[in-house]
């Protein structure tokens, strides 16, 4: 089975001997926005111009059912993959998926990675309160996250899906293990029927 980044270093390795007029091809399947992957299109061209760096774009949760499906192919479609829940990187690394790679980069990173060098960071998860000034004022609306499963949000906060972003279901983790289950009582209490 084809195993993530294993064909990046195959190719970085062997391009210079091969001398093929076709670039190396590397797939990097992504839940990160499409602005954010046009500035590192411009960036991967200018440091790997020998190689074709092809980004498919997906919520966590579409890239980890198209994964899926490929797994049970045994035709993996990407050789890098950048999403925002940690865990999906621990249970394919279970599952022996990940192919390690020891960076030389390793030792500078702010965050927790593999130590055998199968998953590493590649961004922060935020989540955040907002809200529209047109509509509320400041002091109308929750300033934790506490606040925010308080009863003056009935009916008008919203989050993002866990089951389709990786961000928010980070969120929701972290969340349940500040403030307990009790806070998605609290939360569930005001939802619109």
């Amino acid at each position: 089975m084809k195993k993530f980044a294993a064909l990046v270093l195959a190719a970085w390795m062997t391009a210079g001997a091969a001398g093929a007029a076709e670039k190396p091809k590397v797939t990097i399947y992504t839940s990160m926005y499409e602005d954010i992957i046009e500035a590192m299109t411009d960036v991967l061209a200018e440091k790997f111009p020998d190689y074709d760096v092809e980004f498919f774009y997906g919520g966590t949760g579409t890239l980890q059912a198209k994964i899926a499906a490929e797994m049970d192919t045994k035709k993996l479609g990407c050789d890098i993959l950048m999403v925002a829940d940690p865990s999906y990187a621990l249970e394919l690394k279970a599952k022996g998926i990940l192919h390690p790679y020891a960076s030389k980069e390793a030792a500078h990173l702010a965050f927790e990675y593999d130590a055998e060098g199968c998953w590493y960071p590649v961004r922060v998860s935020n989540m955040i309160l907002a809200y529209n000034p047109e509509k509320y004022g400041k002091e109308d609306v929750p300033r934790t996250f506490a606040d925010f499963a308080g009863e003056s949000m009935k009916g008008v906060g919203s989050m993002s899906n866990p089951l389709t972003s990786g961000t928010a279901l980070v969120a929701i983790s972290a969340l349940k293990d500040k403030y307990g289950y009790g806070y998605y009582d609290k939360l569930g209490a005001w939802r619109p029927a």
